[in-house]
């Protein structure tokens, strides 16, 4: 979508719906240069379950531990 780096991530874990949690990949940036706004963009989202997954698929897992993420 975006032709440029991802310099931070954020993982945001979201509300809980009818039983099942879901997470979120954001990160903060212009969707164009000339724009004075910074906006909150979301890059993935899945399951509670799946969010592991997701982490090592980002490459991110020397980054994130579980007990952060507790």
């Amino acid at each position: 979508m975006f032709c440029q780096d991802v310099q931070q991530l954020h993982l945001k874990r979201k509300e809980l719906v009818c039983g099942t949690r879901r997470w979120s990949l954001l990160t903060y940036g212009k969707y164009d240069e000339s724009d004075n706004k910074t906006y909150s963009i979301e890059l993935e989202e899945c399951e509670e379950e799946a969010v592991l997954d997701l982490i090592e698929r980002v490459e991110i897992r020397e980054e994130v531990t579980l007990a952060e993420l507790h």
